[in-house]
């Protein structure tokens, strides 16, 4: 699911991301609950020569404020980070993987989710910020944000053909506060990636108490060979749950051989149970 949304006032970006909230509440992400911030690896990555992306400096530094564990990057160094991601993943060390970059950093968070794609990493978040030839984003990744203008290096992110997740562009083109070398510095959008990080952290927190919720087992039913035919034609086999007062009759042609484990067998003509019983359900 993926739109591109125009944004002409500032705050309507963040109502749409995250609701109609006060300044200051952005910055503070949701309770994480019994899944712990310490959980969220952060890397982010500088664009070019990491002269004009010192945003990423300064976001890097709140999140680890936040109890976040989060580190920065030059834009090469992207390989040695998806290797020490895959690392922790392949040794059981499975954090939740949020990645952000600016300009060709914002370039390099795709490179590095194709790669530990390649290494069956989920990626919980990608954020970018005017990405100037950001790849389709991979099947692995299950939320992604972009920031862009149209201003001649920023790009609409595109899904690859087995993305499921969601994708949100945000299309700042408006904001004329902003430039390709200053998106990276918002403290505005630096709160909304922030926002975001901890409403990924509920859903995650949603997905592991789910799968952790055991199904009641199914009841066992012992089937039994059916029996040689050694009685009446009319005779069944009735069994009934010794903790109830009710007998379910069931049926295999004309001799019955559905006997759960614990109940009370018995064989009878159909004439008996007529006589002795009034609720009997049969089934045929």
């Amino acid at each position: 699911m993926s739109f591109v949304v125009r944004l002409v006032p500032a705050l309507l970006a963040g109502s749409i991301l995250f609701g109609v909230e006060g300044q200051q509440k952005a910055w503070a992400a949701p309770a994480p609950g019994p899944v712990s911030r310490a959980d969220v690896q952060a890397d982010l990555f500088r664009g070019l020569a990491d002269i004009f992306s010192r945003g990423m400096d300064t976001l890097t530094h709140r999140l680890n404020q936040e109890g976040y564990s989060a580190r920065v990057y030059s834009t090469n160094q992207w390989p040695s980070a998806a290797q020490r991601i895959a690392d922790q993943y392949s040794r059981g060390h499975k954090v939740i993987v949020v990645l952000v970059g600016h300009s060709l950093g914002g370039n390099a968070i795709f490179d590095a989710a194709y790669e530990l794609d390649q290494r069956n990493v989920p990626i919980e978040l990608l954020v970018s910020f005017d990405a100037t030839n950001p790849r389709p984003v991979p099947k692995n990744v299950l939320h992604v944000v972009n920031f862009f203008q149209q201003n001649g290096f920023g790009k609409q992110v595109t899904p690859g053909p087995d993305f499921k997740g969601e994708l949100t562009n945000l299309d700042l083109t408006a904001e004329t506060g902003l430039s390709h070398t200053t998106i990276d510095k918002s403290p505005r959008l630096h709160a909304m990636v922030m926002r975001k990080i901890g409403d990924v952290i509920e859903k995650d927190l949603a997905k592991r108490i789910k799968a952790g919720k055991k199904k009641p087992a199914k009841k066992k039913i012992s089937r039994l060979t059916p029996p040689h035919n050694d009685y009446h034609a009319d005779s069944l086999a009735v069994y009934r749950p010794i903790t109830s007062s009710s007998e379910n009759l069931t049926t295999y042609r004309d001799i019955c051989f559905l006997i759960p484990y614990g109940y009370d067998v018995r064989f009878w003509h159909l004439a008996d149970i007529r006589e002795h019983s009034t609720d009997v359900r049969f089934w045929g």
